[in-house]
């Protein structure tokens, strides 16, 4: 009857090409120290030998051990070398086969559980909003280039210096998934995440990140917050700041506001307040003159920057109403809040109210390619 052999099926067996029995034993001492006791014991090993045995339970490191019948332990590997991840021995009563490299003194995992490399584990985010953690079942130990990861964020970022720790490894910076810097509008709260491992670079990119499409608010009733001041107050006294990353942006406006008390005499001016670093702004501002809601010429002004321009002359009508359209382009060179504002010289004895119908519109600039650079 034929016998397998290194050499195929062969009618008789030479020993230098027979295949070596695999022997085989209950592993004993711990999930990663483990040992076993051979019949007939093992006395030495050999390049190539083959053992195998029933798990006494699945690893719990990325290096576990192994030492047949009291011999040296060595390392237990993987894939040529590299180390093994939690779970690689799956379970107790899990059989497993290790073949000996003499070269490098190390047991290769002849049969680790077949992870799923390209399919990313998932978790909810931990940690804080810019210092994310995520703990994954079955962790993972270590960072294959490729590897991914899913991860429910629990809040929007507040930096753009984002750094992600799976499963307690090193924390490694987040980028875009262009290899750009992430930007505080790319991650908000509730977004399930999809993070890959670059090794070369040490990072992880996201993959999906939400690239900013600009902002709109438009009152659909009267904001009554104004208040009967000479400092600046926003165009929208309800939640008046805007969140942007740094960047390029198209702007435009309609600023209705209006008094019924009041009689000192003062100007109106608009600016622009908020914690972001605007670097360059230019727009044109347009008002209309008088103080009624009527028929009157337009009064037209240009500014290249963000602190307070008088749009409006002196009034001292205690029923003002002032109309305002701006529009213009701006470079936040350092991510944060934008406000559109407004300010009186003199506190106007009457409290202002935002009219319904205010309207701030800014969104990022783009250039198409075969237009214009």
């Amino acid at each position: 009857m034929p016998e397998v052999t290194t050499e195929g099926l062969v009618d008789s067996i030479d020993e230098s090409t027979a295949l070596q029995t695999a022997q085989w034993a209950d592993a004993a001492g711990s999930a990663d120290t483990i040992t076993a006791a051979y019949d007939p014991a093992i006395e030495e090993l050999t390049d190539g030998m083959i053992l195998g045995f029933r798990a006494s339970a699945a690893n719990a490191t990325n290096a576990p051990t192994y030492s047949p019948d009291s011999l040296t332990a060595h390392a237990i590997v993987r894939k040529g070398g590299s180390v093994l991840a939690p779970g690689d021995i799956p379970a107790a009563d899990a059989e497993v086969l290790v073949r000996y490299n003499l070269a490098n003194t190390r047991w290769e995992l002849v049969n680790p559980y077949p992870h799923l490399e390209a399919t990313a584990t998932y978790a909810i985010a931990g940690g804080s909003a810019n210092a994310i953690t995520g703990a994954f079942v079955p962790p993972r130990l270590t960072l294959e280039d490729g590897t991914r990861r899913y991860v429910r964020s629990t809040a929007a970022i507040t930096s753009n210096t984002v750094t992600f720790s799976p499963d307690g490894l090193t924390a490694r910076n987040i980028v875009r998934g262009d290899g750009t810097a992430l930007q505080i509008s790319d991650i908000v709260t509730g977004q399930d995440l999809i993070l890959e491992y670059d090794l070369a670079n040490t990072r992880w990119k996201l993959l999906n990140w939400q690239a900013y499409r600009g902002a709109f608010k438009r009152l659909i009733a009267d904001d009554t917050g104004g208040q009967n001041v000479n400092t600046a107050q926003p165009w929208f006294p309800t939640n008046g700041a805007v969140t942007l990353p740094a960047g390029e942006y198209e702007f435009e406006g309609f600023l209705w506001l209006s008094r019924s008390a009041g009689t000192t005499s003062h100007t109106t001016a608009i600016l622009f307040g908020g914690t972001a670093t605007i670097s360059v702004i230019t727009y044109l501002a347009m008002c209309k003159e008088g103080d009624a809601n009527d028929l009157q010429d337009m009064s037209g002004f240009a500014s290249a920057a963000a602190t307070a321009l008088v749009v409006k002359a002196a009034s001292t009508s205690a029923t003002e109403q002032v109309l305002v359209r701006v529009t213009g382009t701006l470079t936040i060179s350092v991510a944060g809040t934008i406000i559109p504002q407004f300010i009186y010289s003199a506190a106007p004895g009457g409290a202002p109210t935002a009219k319904a119908g205010t309207v701030f519109r800014i969104t990022p600039r783009t250039n198409p390619a075969g237009l214009w650079a």
